[in-house]
Order: C-alpha cells, then structure tokens, then sequence
C-alpha cells in the first residue's frame, strides 16, 4: 500500500544546484527543507563527484563562493579546512568545491530522502510525486534541480548502445579509465573541457599510448592566466550596439582593438551575457549558435594553468594530436574501433582501441531518458525551451506547461534553465538563482509557518 507524506517544498536533485537552494532556504526559513535525490553523499552531481585530484576547477577559489553576500565564502572555508595559505587565485581540485557543497548541505539540515522520483503531477493545488518504490508524496511546491545529464551521441551511434565493447559513451564513467591498457591507442571524440578530464584521468590510470582528440573545429580551450579587467562590459545591454550576432561580434572586435585583452573583454561580458542573449530575436540566437558558439566556448571555458602546461607538453611530444572532422560513424574492426570522420573536403577514419564520447553534457532534456522527464514532458506539465536546450521558463524560474501557461509551484533552476538563459550551469549564475528563487518562496512557507502556529 502506497504511502503519503506531506511537504510544503520537494527539492528533486541534490547536485550543487539543489545544495545551495536548500543552504539559502534553511538560512532565510531557519529550519530545513526536504530534498530527494538517490545518491549518499550530497552536493556533488556530476561536477563534483569525480575521484580525481588532477580535476581542476577551471575558475580561481575566489569566484567559487556559493553565497550572494558573501564573496570570500568559499576561500575562507578552504583556508579553514584544506589549506591556510590559500589564495583566491588558487585553482583547486574540484573534489574538494564537492567537500565544500556537502557540508553546505550539512549546515543546512536539509531532510534528505534517498530515492528516485518517477513522476510528478498536478495534484489538488499542489503536486503529488511518485518515487520508484512506489512511495508518494504531496507538496505544495516543487523545484526542478536536475543538473546535467548524459553526452549527447552521434548519428550511426542509436542511442549509444551500440554493442562495441570499445566504445564508452559517457566519460564520466569512472569505471571505465581502468579497462583502458597502458598501450591502447585512444580516440576522444570532442575537444572542450570533458575531453581534457578524460585525458587527465587516463594518465592518472598509467596510459601512456597516444591520444587522438576529434571535434568539428578542432580547438582546444583557452588557459587562464592574468590580465587587468575591464571597468564595463565590451557590450553594454540596451546601448548603441544592435541587437544581433553580427553587431555583438563587430564591438567584441572593436574592444579588441582598443587595446583590451581577449581574456578581459570575455570576464566583461559575463555578468550581461543573459541580458545580451535575450536581447536577440530568435533567428540571430540561432544564427549566434551555428556561426559564434564553438568560437566563444573556446575563449569562455578555459582551463587552469597547470591544467594547459600538461595538454601542451602532450602535443609537443606527439601524445595528442588534435583533429578537425566530424563523426559520421562507428563500426568494429576486429579488437579495434573504426571511427569515420567526416573533414574539409575529404574523409577520414581513425583506427583506436577504445573510443571515448567526450561531447558534453546533454541539454536536450528530450532526449535524457529519465523517467520523470518523459513524463513531464509527455504530459505536457512542462515543455522544451528554446531550440530545445532546457526547459521553458520565465526570469524568475516558473516553469511554463506546453500551452505556454505557469505552472504554478513548478519551479526550476540550474542547467535547466538554459531553454532561456545563455549562461545557467556555473557556480556565479547559481547561487544568484539559488538566493533569488529562496527570496521568493520563502515568504509563502514562513507563511505556512505562522498559520499552522496559529491554527494548532
């Protein structure tokens, strides 16, 4: 027989989005809030939950605090607790920002119930959420902080069950580094941060083949390294320039050549890049997407220093090559893998003993397989955001149903929330999201509070 529990709010996700919603909301309630998600240990998702100490963080410790008010949060705590002598500019393990979430999630009490939600839907004025034993629960309010989820996969490759034991379709599966041999020869099909992860780790497990790095562009990311910011952004929202991906690139250009360093002129743009993307009509964010993405990932994601010394000594010694082409198909070759490219003017195959999927992770929650999703999405309860990346929302993180309507006490934040927003998976856009959401709903459930008071 089924149970049913009560709650005024049902966190779904215990990721670092998750985490630091429930750190605000415990902070302004003063008590906890419930949050379910199936893992032990919360606040790692799929960022922080690497076992890897060569896992970098790829902004400095002084950029990594999980509070609004408060921006040393993060680097008070690591000098407190890991490192007395640490400096803002230090880039740290990412295991450890994970040390950092869990005990946010600790500080905040929060009552976590270690499962899997199914579905969730409407249910009187509040919602009712089945889990996978079959377990219910009725809230007045959900949020949606479901993180990222598994790499996209190419045509030819189904759904990434394609029966070759030497293809790995997700790079984030640990489990996998040690099926690697010292020799093999190793392709990673993308070029961005998760390909350079996927490199570290297999030289933390002994491999010492050669490494063969596939994207479209064939470009690695940037490195960190100092330079005087900017007192404005190259491109101020609502001023002068045009709101296109023509005009954007012509006063990206323009700061450039006024004597601004690239790595300025990006960091200026970061705190405006969400006005500037919702400035575009559809048709240039689409023209932005085919033309300028891969070109400003490149410069936007870049890695810490030590992180690049040990990519460019790789190349340097001929143990990553870098290739321009894209994946058509895969196919066994006996022990090995074919991998078919297609490039400028030609194709190509490379011939690996392991194959890598190191694409990133999937926004199109369409296609993330995960019971809740389909549902939700199939019952029309919420609905695809732009070009299909995350789901549609408004500013404030209300999720629209299919018809384009609010559906009320549905909320979302984190990578979620890149169906509207052009920046929405790290650290600086989510504890922004995270304090403003709490704000928010706060009011109502101290509200809740004081009826309950009044009426017991």
């Amino acid at each position: 027989m089924n149970t049913v529990a009560q709650h005024e709010l049902i966190i779904i996700g215990g990721g670092a989005s998750g985490t630091v919603l429930a750190w605000n909301l415990s902070r302004r309630l003063g008590r906890p809030v419930s949050l379910i998600d199936p893992g032990e240990i919360m606040g790692q998702g799929l960022a922080y939950a690497t076992p890897s100490l060569g896992h970098i963080l790829n902004v400095p410790a002084g950029g990594m605090s999980a509070s609004v008010t408060d921006s040393g949060h993060f680097l008070a705590w690591l000098q407190r607790r890991i490192n007395p002598r640490a400096e803002a500019a230090d880039f740290v393990p990412r295991s450890v920002y994970g040390q950092y979430l869990r005990e946010l999630a600790l500080e905040s009490g929060v009552m976590h119930i270690r499962a899997r939600v199914q579905a969730c839907q409407p249910w009187g004025e509040g919602w009712q959420l089945t889990l996978e034993d079959g377990r219910q629960l009725e809230a007045d309010q959900v949020v949606l902080a479901l993180g990222h989820h598994a790499p996209s996969q190419w045509p030819g490759c189904g759904n990434g069950d394609i029966g070759l034991p030497q293809y790995a379709a997700d790079a984030w599966q640990d489990a996998l580094y040690s099926a690697v041999r010292p020799e093999d020869r190793v392709v990673l099909v993308g070029t961005g941060l998760t390909m350079v992860d996927a490199l570290v780790r297999l030289r933390q497990r002994g491999h010492e083949g050669k490494v063969v790095a596939v994207s479209g562009h064939g470009l690695l990311p940037q490195r960190h390294a100092p330079y005087v910011p900017r007192d404005t952004p190259a491109i101020e929202p609502g001023r002068e320039v045009a709101a296109t991906a023509r005009d954007y690139l012509r006063a990206f250009h323009q700061a450039l050549q006024a004597g601004s360093p690239w790595r300025a002129v990006v960091d200026s743009l970061r705190p405006v890049s969400n006005r500037l993307w919702q400035a575009l009509p559809a048709v240039e964010k689409r023209r932005f997407k085919r033309h300028l993405q891969r070109r400003w990932d490149v410069l936007r994601h870049r890695m810490a220093p030590q992180i690049a010394d040990q990519l460019e000594a790789e190349v340097a010694a001929g143990q990553l090559e870098v290739v321009a082409g894209r994946v058509v198909a895969l196919e066994s070759a006996g022990r090995q893998i074919g991998l078919h490219l297609q490039c400028k003017g030609a194709q190509k195959t490379l011939m690996a003993d392991k194959v890598i999927n190191c694409s990133g992770p999937c926004a199109d929650y369409r296609r993330s397989g995960t019971p809740l999703l389909r549902s939700m999405l199939e019952a029309g309860i919420i609905a695809p955001g732009f070009g299909g990346k995350g789901l549609a929302c408004d500013e404030d993180g209300r999720l629209y149903d299919s018809q384009g309507k609010v559906a009320p006490g549905l909320h979302v934040i984190g990578p979620a929330r890149l169906g509207l927003l052009f920046e929405s998976s790290a650290m600086p856009e989510i504890k922004q999201q995270a304090h403003a959401l709490a704000e928010r709903i706060a009011p109502s459930l101290a509200l809740e509070d004081t009826l309950g008071e009044v009426l017991s």
